[in-house]
């Protein structure tokens, strides 16, 4: 028996505004992208969104985007991008800001920050790659012909390998082929089980006649109970 499930991205499409920051689902299974776009305009007539990514713009489903609230990637402002390692600090502290002056003045902080502007190309490229479902190593491949010769293969396969790294972590949760979750020690113990995805405590929601799932109220990720494994 097949089972359908059916989306109005219309009425999606009225939940995102201009400057919403989103990360794309279901591109490496249950997986948001590890970079995040920003929202250029939403059309709830058509169910589309226009979204800014690092690379430039793309028209997306609503259905396929997910408003990321955690503040941790600065996503591109509207025809622009952004460093791939620049995580700005949010503490404003006297402290925090005397020590960021100070590597920021340093001399390893000069060279690195020449070295991420220089290679920004590669990492936008690896960004549509995984956009678009293209396999890691089929990635290395074509970037390094049209990158290579500039950046060297080195600078290429860094690149790749550490936007990759990002489905890889989260697929050692996976127990087995069935998708089975894991539960670590401190779940067990504390008798919370937190959100594959973004580690946010998942609650108990009653859907279809009583029956029950874990939800995260945060990035909205379901999972049935007898999914978990101990």
């Amino acid at each position: 028996m097949h089972r359908f499930a059916f989306v109005d991205d219309q009425l999606v499409a009225r939940d995102f505004s201009s400057g919403d920051v989103v990360r794309k689902a279901g591109v490496r299974d249950f997986l948001l992208t590890p970079y995040a776009g920003r929202v250029l305009y939403s059309n709830p007539d058509t169910g589309k969104v226009q979204v800014q990514w690092p690379w430039g713009a793309e028209i997306e489903t609503a259905s396929e985007l997910v408003k990321d609230v955690t503040d941790y990637v600065a996503p591109p402002s509207a025809d622009q991008s952004y460093s791939t390692w620049e995580h700005s600090r949010y503490d404003n502290s006297p402290e925090t800001v005397k020590a960021d002056k100070k590597w920021r003045g340093s001399l390893a902080s000069r060279i690195l920050s020449r070295y991420e502007e220089r290679t920004k190309p590669l990492w936008r490229a690896a960004c549509e790659a995984w956009h678009c479902g293209m396999p890691e190593v089929e990635t290395f491949v074509r970037m390094s012909s049209v990158f290579g010769p500039e950046h060297g293969e080195d600078a290429v396969r860094t690149t790749i390998a550490n936007l990759y790294e990002h489905g890889r972590r989260l697929a050692l949760y996976w127990k087995d082929q069935k998708r089975r979750y894991k539960v670590t020690q401190e779940e067990k113990s504390s008798g919370v089980i937190k959100c594959p995805r973004c580690k946010s405590p998942m609650k108990p929601r009653t859907y279809r006649q009583g029956r029950k799932i874990l939800m995260c109220r945060t990035c909205g990720f379901c999972l049935h109970p007898r999914d978990l494994a101990a």
